[in-house]
């Protein structure tokens, strides 16, 4: 039969949109689909042959440990024999992190051996729905040209809008405000092409950590804001943690070299009578009012390093 040929299977593997690899028992990477691809970011000419960390596909757990080789879902699959079922970070070639959900299983010979492991691996199907709203955002001019966000004044307009139904109703919600410290410095060390390009991997790690209910908008030049409706003050702190360890995880590769910068995360629930400076101001104190205008760097150049 035609679906016997391992030609015709491979090529149906190849063309699912779940990334799917196998590699042998020292982690070597022997197959890896177009789907592993489009999640990842690497190309299979890049990975093919090598382990994990040598490619540069790093994961990461929930509290923003870098898990090594002999560490990883792969590892653990071929060292024990079982079938394991993982929630981690997969560290995108550009440089953000995404959630990923991982289906490990050994490979085993004729003779039951271990001889590798196959893993499939998919990331949120909410994407889709927001990669659509996003094309919308674009096509109106309501997003930030460096970041890929909505802007500060579509972000200022969403913060309005939740306050005054805060007030009328009292839909509890919060903010989180994300500030990337020290990015001039990292700017006058590397460029402002790669300060947009942190910028712009930033923004994407804080946007995958948070779900589609989140409004996530550009504020200021170094900052961010995400306005989280109907949440308590836990949830709050919990989605403030994981923010926090995200973003100080990731960075890009800027001319062969690892770059990074570190974030501060400050939150705040809307109160009674807030107004927009009093809300901004509990979250985070140097956050510039809502009224003050906002720089924000030139559009991203093409041609960088990762493009």
């Amino acid at each position: 039969m035609l679906l016997d040929d391992p030609y015709v299977f491979r090529a149906v593997v190849d063309t699912l949109q779940m990334g799917i690899c196998l590699t042998d028992c020292q982690r070597r990477f022997v197959y890896w689909n177009r789907g592993a691809e489009q999640i990842s970011g690497f190309m299979r000419h890049e990975v093919l042959g090598r382990k994990g960390t040598e490619s540069g596909i790093c994961h990461y757990n929930a509290a923003g440990t870098q898990l090594g080789d002999d560490e990883s879902p792969l590892a653990e699959s071929i060292r024990d024999g079982k079938r394991l079922e993982s929630q981690l970070y997969l560290r995108h070639k550009a440089g953000h992190q995404v959630p990923v959900k991982i289906w490990t299983v050994p490979i085993r010979d004729e003779a039951n051996l271990i001889i590798g492991a196959a893993e499939s691996f998919q990331f949120n199907d909410t994407l889709s729905a927001q990669s659509r709203h996003h094309s919308t955002l674009a096509a109106h001019g309501c997003l930030d040209f460096v970041t890929g966000l909505p802007s500060h004044n579509l972000t200022q307009s969403r913060l309005r809008e939740s306050l005054a139904l805060f007030s009328e109703y009292h839909l509890p919600f919060g903010v989180l405000c994300v500030q990337l410290e020290d990015l001039s410095q990292f700017e006058s060390a590397h460029s402002s092409e790669a300060m947009h390009a942190i910028l712009h991997v930033s923004a994407q790690t804080i946007a995958h950590v948070l779900d589609a209910t989140t409004f996530l908008g550009r504020w200021a030049e170094h900052q961010f804001l995400a306005v989280i409706p109907e949440c308590d003050r836990v949830e709050l702190e919990k989605l403030r943690r994981e923010v926090h360890r995200a973003v100080n995880c990731g960075g890009i590769q800027w001319w062969g070299d690892p770059l990074s910068v570190r974030a501060s995360v400050g939150w705040a629930m809307a109160e009674l009578n807030d107004t927009m400076d009093s809300l901004l101001t509990r979250a985070l104190p140097d956050l510039p009012p809502a009224a003050d205008p906002v720089a924000m760097p030139g559009p991203r150049a093409h041609g960088s390093p990762e493009d």
